[in-house]
């Protein structure tokens, strides 16, 4: 009898903890190379170990870098704060979780419906680093420029298809201010 009653216990914390609300790993806010998972870049890496797996920088790219693997990386205080990938990076990079290609309604079983709307054919996700709580109201979103730091975003830009062409991974002040 007290097996079933641990066992329901255990069932309703379970239960209890899948309130609809996708969780935010750290390790979504980076990118792997296809193939091999060890190669990796990642949201506050420094350049230096970035480039140790990117290479050089090919080219300026508005506020960012492009580099030879299609792999768009922003940078704050020289470390990674942003990073984009699109078509040109599908065969050397992606997100844990996203790929390009993928489609929209795929995305939304990774992370949940809850999602900012931003723009039209986009896809964007606002994860509060403090509250650990997606975020779907913009009057929720700090006003100062450091509180805009614990805001990420994964933003997925969705082509006609309903196929992501591309992934933002950045935090909110950079997003803002390219900074």
């Amino acid at each position: 009898m007290s097996r079933v009653l641990a066992g329901l216990i255990v069932f309703a914390l379970l239960l209890s903890g899948c309130g609809g609300e996708a969780s935010f790993p750290a390790d979504d806010m980076a990118i792997y190379k296809t193939g091999n998972k060890k190669k990796v870049v990642r949201y506050g890496m420094s350049r230096v170990e970035a480039e140790k797996v990117l290479g050089e920088e090919e080219k300026p790219s508005g506020d960012g870098y492009l580099y030879d693997s299609g792999v768009a990386i922003f940078y704050r205080d020289d470390k990674v704060a942003g990073i984009r990938l699109d078509k040109e990076s599908k065969k050397t990079f992606q997100t844990k979780n996203i790929k390009i290609g993928m489609l929209e309604d795929d995305v939304k079983k990774k992370y949940g419906n809850i999602t900012m709307a931003v723009a039209p054919l986009s896809l964007d996700y606002y994860y509060d680093t403090l509250t650990k709580k997606f975020l779907d109201d913009p009057m929720s979103l700090p006003k100062s420029q450091e509180g805009k730091e614990n805001i990420y975003i994964i933003s997925n830009t969705i082509d006609e298809s309903g196929s992501v062409e591309c992934i933002y991974l950045f935090d909110l002040k950079m997003a803002l201010y390219g900074k």
